[in-house]
């Protein structure tokens, strides 16, 4: 069954009398499903993934550090991405690399019920977990970064204002309607819930269609470039952090209406 939003369009004017106009579409859904996988993976861990109280702070400290590992391989990853986008290009344009992304990080989402397994199936299962969340989550938001690149900035704006009103909304109902373990199942299946819509979004590969690649590096050089970047990307990526960590794990989940 198609998957239909309603038409909604924006335009924005400047002061020349020139305009691009956006329209809400499955950009919104798809990104929406994603970012509700980051918020209760990365967000709900103890209480989605339900630690058991008689491990104590064994199992909450096991289960904070597989998204810790998820972390530090994410960035690395995207950090590898970009060293490396022109030599990988096929990789990085094709189809099928969605479906092991989805798989990877849905696979690796399921493996946090098994850290807290005593001995090495403990450690291996927190290491696979964070590793494969890590990689599969960076690839995933490397090819919704391509499914947004393809449309205007209004249209971009509206669809990813959109997509965090949803995220949120899942998150709420899975941190406090859906009961552990269900919780967790339900959050290792979010990646492969917006696999679906976000192969209908990817255009199939230059590399398929013998077009030429319309990734172009940029005409500048890239350390210094990289560098003039990161501390702004840094500061900002820090406050935004920061602000989703105090609302996913302290305003949301409350049940205090004045907190609320």
């Amino acid at each position: 069954m198609a998957i239909t939003f309603p038409r909604i369009s924006i335009t924005v004017d400047d002061d020349r009398g020139t305009g691009t106009q956006g329209e809400l579409n499955i950009l919104a859904l798809g990104f929406g499903i994603h970012q509700a996988w980051i918020y209760t993976a990365m967000f709900g861990t103890t209480t989605i993934f339900h630690a058991p109280q008689a491990l104590g702070s064994y199992a909450e400290s096991s289960i904070s550090l597989v998204f810790l590992i998820s972390i530090v391989v994410f960035g690395l990853s995207l950090l590898f991405a970009a060293a490396t986008d022109q030599k990988l290009l096929k990789f990085y344009t094709a189809k099928r690399a969605i479906i092991g992304a989805a798989a990877f990080t849905a696979i690796g989402t399921f493996a946090v019920f098994a850290v807290n397994v005593p001995g090495v199936l403990g450690f291996a299962a927190t290491l696979f977990a964070g590793v494969s969340t890590g990689i599969g989550s960076a690839l995933l938001l490397l090819f919704w970064g391509i499914a947004f690149s393809r449309h205007g900035a209004a249209t971009i704006v509206m669809n990813t204002a959109v997509a965090i009103v949803i995220a949120i909304a899942l998150y709420s109902c899975v941190l406090h309607i859906i009961p552990p373990p269900f919780s967790g199942i339900l959050t290792g299946c979010l990646p492969l819930l917006e696999l679906p819509l976000l192969w209908r979004l990817t255009p199939v590969s230059y590399a398929v269609r013998h077009a030429i690649p319309i990734f172009n590096p940029l005409p500048v050089r890239k350390m210094p470039f990289s560098i003039r970047l990161a501390l702004p990307t840094l500061l900002f990526g820090f406050a935004l952090g920061a602000l989703r960590s105090i609302s996913t794990q302290i305003i949301l989940p409350s049940s205090d209406l004045t907190t609320q």
